[in-house]
C-alpha cells in the first residue's frame, strides 16, 4: 500500500509541474504541444480506472483553483480531458465516470463539470452509435444470406 500512496503522490506532483508549462496566452498550442511531449510521462503513473479519475480529479483541481486562470479556466479544462482522451491516457468510461460523479459533489467546480458536458455527451453518443453498429452488423451479415443458397 505504501507503494500505491508513493505513486498517487508522483502522479499529482508530476500532472502539476506538467500543467505549469502550459501557456495561457497560447492556450490551444501550448496545452496540446505540452501534452503530446509529457502525457507519455504522466500515462507512466496510470495503472487503472481509478488512477483515471484521479487523474482528471488532479485537472480539475488546478484549473479551479490556479491563480491567473480566470476566464480561460473552463476552456483549458475541456481541452486538458480532450487531449488526455486523444493521447490514450484516460479512457471514454474514465471520463463518463468522472463526470456523473463530479455532478454529485459539492467540493468540484460545477462551472468545469457543466463545461465539459458536450464532450461527455459525444462519448456518449459515440458509444451508443458503436452499439448500434455491433448489432447492425451483426443482422446484416445474416440477412438473407443463408436463405439466397
Amino acid at each position: 500500500m505504501s507503494y500505491n500512496k508513493e505513486q498517487d503522490e508522483m502522479r499529482v506532483g508530476v500532472v502539476q509541474e506538467v500543467l505549469r508549462i502550459i501557456d495561457i496566452d497560447a492556450l490551444a498550442d501550448s496545452a496540446s504541444r505540452t501534452l503530446r511531449r509529457w502525457g507519455p510521462v504522466i500515462a507512466e503513473y496510470i495503472a487503472d480506472g481509478r488512477d483515471q479519475l484521479d487523474l482528471v480529479d488532479i485537472v480539475e483541481r488546478h484549473c479551479a483553483e490556479e491563480h491567473g486562470l480566470d476566464g480561460v479556466r473552463a476552456k483549458l479544462f475541456v481541452r486538458l480531458v480532450y487531449l488526455m482522451y486523444q493521447l490514450d491516457i484516460v479512457e471514454d468510461v474514465a471520463v463518463v465516470a468522472w463526470h456523473n460523479r463530479a455532478l454529485k459533489k459539492a467540493d468540484v467546480d460545477q462551472e468545469l463539470v457543466r463545461a465539459l458536458e458536450p464532450f461527455v455527451d459525444g462519448l456518449n453518443e459515440s458509444d451508443d452509435s458503436d452499439d448500434e453498429s455491433d448489432d447492425g452488423s451483426d443482422d446484416g451479415t445474416e440477412d438473407g444470406s443463408d436463405e439466397s443458397e
